[in-house]
């Protein structure tokens, strides 16, 4: 990049900085600063030198040395497998260079993210690891745009040696994909990763979920070329907290809105209930003409009071099924306290929820209906 030039963009030439000039106004910086420590605190902080990148459309990089790694533009409209002039790439940019130059002009689709990693167990090759949507389309070094996957490249140990002149890069060997995420994850692509800086851990984010690939693993994939891609394993990464979506609600009964029907029905004692559909439950509630007939509770072996209580669904099956209707049964008085309804409800067993009638007992000793799917 020309700190001085204002050039426009294109596949060979570089980024400018957004004003020329000085290049006040450019977006990438390096700090470096230095705290002075006194007694048990930080008294003061002194910065030792500000260095301006010349970099105006770098969205984001790592650097090696003297150099800068970096993805230039920022693709706004996050489209799938796109191909174009604003395709994010991966450009180098050293110190004492007058321009930046493309490492992945090979392809015309997306390369970003870059992040290196060494292999210290071995020759120490540097390697620049990168997001890509590539594949190889026929024969090896032509690419076709298909899902977001990781790659490699290995790298010299100095990284200025890969300027073959001031606009070009020599030819990098071919990318290393090491992960091929669509076909393991029911076609999801990899969304973002990170390496650890102490274990050399690689972390990726695939859908809402984090996986991991091992030291180990990835070292071995980068030795044998020839070798399939990794299959990350899952991080099992537990939250406990009160979610909202955890969290009992209790929504007051609308009688316009969630009042279904109604049937009345006498109960053993003699008094009269009423059978409540209302929110794809039904309900026995007691009937009373005032709050004075109620009979308060006298203790063990009295008078106990009428209570509500939910007749069906069962706490297990309520989100499987919903009662549309039910209707009282009379039965002969040969039949003593026990009562039944019949119900319209939806089969929580048919692959359709298709309508059923179902016949219950009412009774307030009845057990509740449908606990479960097999009940």
């Amino acid at each position: 990049v020309s700190p001085h030039e204002s050039p426009a963009a294109s596949p060979s030439s570089p980024a400018s900085n957004p004003t020329g000039g000085d290049g006040s106004n450019r977006r990438s910086r390096r700090y470096l600063a230095s705290a002075r420590q006194m007694g048990s605190g930080i008294s003061t902080v002194t910065p030792l030198e500000i260095t301006p990148v010349p970099l105006s459309q770098s969205v984001n990089g790592v650097f090696d040395e003297d150099c800068f790694f970096f993805t230039r533009f920022q693709q706004s409209s996050q489209t799938i497998r796109y191909v174009g002039g604003t395709a994010e790439s991966l450009w180098l940019y050293c110190e004492g260079q007058r321009l930046a130059i493309p490492i992945t002009p090979d392809y015309k689709g997306t390369s970003k993210n870059p992040t290196l990693w060494r292999d210290t167990t071995g020759d120490n090759t540097n390697y620049l690891f990168f997001l890509s949507d590539r594949n190889v389309d026929g024969e090896p070094g032509t690419w076709r745009p298909t899902t977001m996957n990781l790659w490699a490249i290995p790298l010299p140990q100095d990284s200025k040696t890969l300027y073959k002149d001031e606009t070009q890069a020599i030819r990098m060997d071919t990318p290393i994909p090491l992960t091929k995420i669509s076909c393991d994850f029911n076609g999801k692509s990899l969304q973002e990763y990170s390496v650890d800086s102490s274990t050399r851990h690689v972390v990726l984010r695939i859908g809402a979920d984090l996986f991991l690939l091992r030291q180990d693993d990835v070292t071995s994939r980068l030795r044998k070329k020839e070798s399939s891609p990794l299959k990350p394993s899952r991080l099992a990464i537990h939250v406990l907290s009160d979610f909202h979506e955890t969290q009992e609600r209790v929504i007051p009964l609308s009688v316009i809105n969630h009042f279904k029907s109604v049937d009345a029905m006498e109960t053993a004692s003699g008094t009269a209930a009423a059978l409540l559909t209302a929110r794809g439950q039904v309900w026995v509630t007691p009937v009373r003409d005032s709050d004075n007939e109620a009979v308060p509770y006298q203790g063990s072996g009295q008078t106990l009071p009428e209570r509500t209580y939910r007749l069906a669904p069962g706490s297990l099956t309520g989100g499987a099924m919903r009662i549309l209707m039910a209707r009282h049964v009379p039965l002969p008085s040969k039949e003593g306290t026990r009562r039944m309804c019949l119900i319209l409800a939806t089969d929580p067993l048919s692959p359709t929820a298709e309508h059923a009638f179902y016949l219950v007992e009412s009774q307030g000793s009845a057990p509740n209906a449908f606990n479960d799917l097999n009940h």
